[in-house]
């Protein structure tokens, strides 16, 4: 089986493990757990697990949602604010459509995860006095609180980014 069809392992991972010659799971299998944790961090450890079979997420048919938000990878890892601000767009429609469809009517908190390309992750959470309501309000903030990974606040080495999500919870 392609390794692509495991959980976790998108166009970049994929493209990381080809150039190691890795292209299906069983050459995945042969590769040792340090080496995927030196090239991918703790998701490498989970790599390595999934490749073996091994998932220990229990399956649940029907949960309460908690939280609502999406993620995306870029094709190629960027600082570039209009390539970031539009996805971000997306996202934030994305969410809120999810958001709307499932029958809430506030948010109280937002979660802002980046990745950088060496796959180091950050997430901000922000929970607010006053609850949202609005997609507005879910844009404004949320790239407010985006913002300081495009600069040395919260990107001090000015790193690319490879991933971006939004997440919000606290729903009503």
């Amino acid at each position: 089986m392609p390794v692509r069809i495991l959980p976790g392992v998108g166009p970049k991972t994929e493209e990381v493990l080809a150039k190691l010659k890795v292209k299906t799971i069983q050459d995945l299998k042969k590769l040792p757990k340090g080496q995927l944790k030196k090239l991918f961090g703790k998701p490498g450890e989970e790599l390595y697990k999934k490749a073996r079979g091994i998932d220990i997420t229990p399956i649940v048919e029907k949960r309460e949602i908690k939280s609502i938000g999406a993620q995306t990878t870029f094709l190629k890892d960027t600082l570039g604010p209009k390539i970031i601000f539009e996805e971000f767009q997306r996202l934030v429609d994305k969410t809120f459509y999810k958001f709307k469809e499932e029958g809430f009517t506030t948010f109280k908190t937002i979660v802002i995860t980046v990745r950088f390309f060496d796959f180091e992750t950050k997430s901000f959470e922000k929970t607010f006095e006053k609850p949202f309501s609005s997609k507005k309000a879910l844009l404004t903030q949320g790239i407010n609180m985006l913002l300081p990974f495009l600069d040395k606040r919260k990107n001090p080495k000015k790193k690319l980014i490879r991933l971006i999500g939004v997440r919000i919870k606290n729903l009503k």
